[in-house]
């Protein structure tokens, strides 16, 4: 007999009412966070210069993040140190010049985002894992201290987790269809997570290649070129008013991201007092950023020093480094700039969901390894649907890529942060596969 609507809604409603305590539960965190943090001066480094982007374009009309809040300040000249996605953003919530009370607004608007991100995070776990696993990976990012946390500072990861999350949601969900406007949306999600932050800048180029040579793609070549068609309509701009205002990029902050990933341990000559900022104390390294020539130079340089050295940390130290649980700058733990208070600190459901997720983490980033592996094993090893695995693998790819930009460069555990939603998703997917019916039974039948 046919199911009556009564009776769908009951088959339906676990899975609704799970994900929703999960995405209340999201909302409380990150909302309780931002009202109960007190961060010491929270407008400072590299929030100190979203902000002055955001006041200058708002005030001035102009990207710049030269310090006009002093009286009688110049009117700034334009530049292209940071990509504009989250200054945009923080230009709906300030007020010129900004008050504490909209730099709160801003915050709040952060905490909704990175709830709505959960929401996404599961829709995009559905397109690798079946219902259980899925809700696990949006509980994973609900529950996540670091992606909680990062909603109290004016950083740009909140904002970049949501775009890379639905870049890749478009992605997975679209480019198999054959149809021109996903593949289109796609590029242009890629883009906006680009302008959000520079490591998300060439993903895209290693996703359009991967089409070129996947197999089990309807028109994947006609999808990869209208990838990048996307992706240029609307990076182009920001390329182009780049050559119009500033002549081209800036690239200081790509050299100084390079040279300071050299140094091993993040040291600066072993030096314990140098952790975390072993530029500052090296007085060679303004020279060695003053351009690529320079940088390269430097960087040789180390590795004729200290070749076995360096190639550990390169190989090791970094991925170490960069999948570690404390933030090695500010004052460690999930906090990125000095935190006076923190609901971590006394609330118990803080409490506990901290301790879950610090005895979890490692566990989840060794399994993150073997998803990442599996994805990309043939279907009779992997078990994998083939839109499952192209799902898999272009998580996996997005994995990759951004452990490969990040060895090259610095390594800080922040700059992963907003990848923790992919490592949720890949860390569940080997327990998928083994739990799954058919496994399971193949499992009891060989201990017969």
């Amino acid at each position: 007999m046919p199911a009556t609507g009564l009776q769908r809604t009951i088959r339906i409603a676990p899975r609704f009412w799970v994900l929703a305590a999960i995405l209340l539960l999201a909302l409380d965190l990150r909302v309780e966070s931002v009202l109960h943090s007190v961060v010491d001066n929270p407008v400072r480094a590299d929030a100190r210069d979203y902000v002055l982007y955001a006041y200058n374009l708002e005030h001035y009309g102009v990207y710049s993040r030269a310090d006009t809040w002093q009286p009688d300040a110049p009117a700034p000249a334009p530049d292209a140190m940071r990509v504009p996605l989250y200054p945009l953003f923080l230009t709906v919530f300030l007020d010129p010049p900004p008050t504490l009370a909209s730099l709160r607004t801003a915050l709040i608007a952060q905490a909704l985002l990175g709830t709505v991100t959960v929401a996404l995070v599961y829709a995009l776990a559905r397109a690798v894992l079946a219902v259980p696993f899925a809700l696990a990976a949006a509980a994973l990012a609900a529950l996540s201290p670091h992606l909680v946390t990062m909603t109290i500072y004016l950083l740009s990861e909140t904002v970049l987790c949501f775009a890379l999350v639905l870049a890749l949601l478009c992605a997975v969900r679209g480019l198999r269809s054959g149809r021109p406007g996903p593949a289109v949306a796609s590029g242009v999600l890629m883009a906006l997570a680009a302008l959000a932050h520079p490591l998300a800048q060439y993903f895209v180029v290693f996703v359009a290649a991967y089409l070129l040579v996947v197999r089990d793609v309807p028109s994947a070549r006609r999808a990869a070129a209208l990838l990048v068609v996307g992706f240029g309509l609307a990076f182009g701009p920001w390329v182009a008013r780049n050559a119009v205002s500033v002549g081209s990029s800036d690239p200081t902050l790509m050299l100084a991201t390079l040279r300071a990933g050299a140094y091993p341990n993040l040291m600066y000559d072993n030096r314990p007092e140098t952790y975390g900022y072993p530029y500052k104390a090296d007085p060679g390294y303004p020279e060695a950023i003053k351009d690529p020539g320079a940088t390269a130079r430097a960087i040789a340089q180390s590795f004729r020093e200290q070749p076995w050295e360096q190639t550990r940390w390169y190989l090791f130290g970094k991925p170490a480094l960069l999948y570690s649980w404390d933030n090695v700058e500010g004052q460690g733990d999930v906090y990125v700039y000095p935190t006076l208070s923190s609901p971590y600190a006394y609330l118990p459901v803080f409490e506990f969901t901290h301790a879950l997720m610090r005895k979890l983490h490692g566990l989840l980033v060794v399994l993150m390894g073997v998803g990442a592996v599996l994805a990309w094993l043939p279907a009779r090893w992997s078990r994998l649907a083939p839109e499952t695995a192209f799902a898999a693998r272009l998580i996996s790819l997005l994995l990759a890529y951004h452990l490969a930009v990040m060895v090259v460069g610095f390594p800080l555990p922040r700059y992963a942060i907003a990848l923790r939603p992919f490592l949720y998703v890949m860390a569940l997917l080997p327990l998928a596969v083994v739990l799954n019916r058919p496994t399971l039974d193949r499992i009891r039948h060989a201990f017969r």
